[in-house]
């Protein structure tokens, strides 16, 4: 029974033990925790101050975008008006060359049957130069 009481304090001495060294790596991390915090507390303001500063610079009439004049409502019904006038010139012009080819092709097919006659006429009147000749 003694060695039971004996075994029993060592294991309580040891689990003591590893009580006392948890404890102390808690307050470790919880310190650790507490620097990393405030760390992050004065990223944080030094964040808010600068982008306050940037917004400050960008109030400012230096950091302004410059306004162009916009297009006055008459020069915007001017310019479409023109483009319009342009569409229907070019599309004037395509329709004049697409009516001149196929008038040239029409009259080179009417010029072809002629050519054809003709060449048919001489070879006939060249069989009849050369029957006579024989």
């Amino acid at each position: 029974m003694q060695s039971e009481i004996d075994s029993l304090r060592k294991i309580n001495s040891k689990l003591l033990a590893e009580i006392i060294e948890l404890k102390k790596e808690n307050a470790e991390r919880d310190e650790e925790k507490a620097t990393l915090i405030a760390r992050l507390n004065d990223d944080i303001k030094e964040i808010k101050q600068s982008s306050a500063s940037t917004s400050s610079v960008e109030n400012s009439d230096i950091c302004q975008p410059i306004r162009t004049e916009t297009k006055m409502l008459e020069e915007k019904e001017m310019d479409a008006f023109l483009n319009e006038v342009h569409k229907k010139s070019v599309g004037n012009e395509i329709r004049k060359r697409i009516k001149e080819k196929k008038l040239l092709r029409e009259s080179a097919i009417q010029e072809t049957p002629s050519i054809s006659q003709n060449t048919t006429s001489n070879c006939y009147e060249r069989k009849n130069e050369q029957g006579v000749k024989t």
